[in-house]
């Protein structure tokens, strides 16, 4: 359920059994995942590629972007991201030169296209994000 049409909240079931969710924001031209989430017993089984592929099926004729901590050596977490950065690349997201800044702090983002529309992406985030500012750079 969510409070704005243009966002979804998803669950992710095998059969019955509770994989994760996703959070997305979608509009004309592209759809941002906001959130995605796959439960911890359930990592590294396929799921988090096959959810990124059923996205790129759900909206074919749509760019497809997403935000993750950047990848420094001085974070604590720096392995975790570097996995994370080489997941997406993996199933198709390009690192891109634009970074998202909001309440929480400053992420990459990577997306499935090639071009950046700017004004578009600020549109975008700006429905799926209720509370907070954010804005891309």
């Amino acid at each position: 359920m969510s409070l704005k049409k243009a966002v979804q909240f998803d669950g992710l079931y095998d059969q019955d059994q509770f994989i994760g969710l996703t959070y997305t924001a979608v509009d004309e031209k592209a759809v941002y995942l906001f959130y995605l989430a796959i439960e911890p017993a359930k990592r590294g089984h396929g799921y988090g590629s096959q959810v990124l592929t059923l996205l790129k099926e759900r909206y074919p004729a749509k760019q497809i972007f997403l935000d993750i901590e950047p990848v420094t050596s001085e974070a604590d977490n720096y392995e975790q991201r570097q996995k994370r950065l080489a997941f997406y690349q993996h199933n198709g997201f390009n690192l891109t030169k634009h970074r998202l800044i909001d309440d929480g702090g400053i992420y990459d983002i990577c997306t499935t296209g090639s071009h950046v529309n700017l004004q578009e992406l600020n549109k975008l985030t700006r429905k799926m994000n209720i509370f907070a500012q954010s804005k891309i750079v």
